[in-house]
């Protein structure tokens, strides 16, 4: 939770993992790849597969 939620004691622990999601394509205006079911944790160096429910 960040900022402006109402959380309480959850505001402490706001940004303390950093995640980033890629959106990769081919050099040279090549076809999109699908990347989108995978998040990157810069902060554990870890990398989580997305399911879908």
């Amino acid at each position: 939770m960040c900022p402006g939620s109402g959380a309480g004691d959850a505001l402490d622990a706001c940004g303390k993992q950093r995640c980033v999601r890629l959106f990769t394509r081919v050099a040279g205006g090549g076809p999109w790849i699908d990347t989108k079911q995978f998040v990157i944790n810069l902060s554990d160096r870890s990398v989580h597969r997305l399911v879908a429910r």
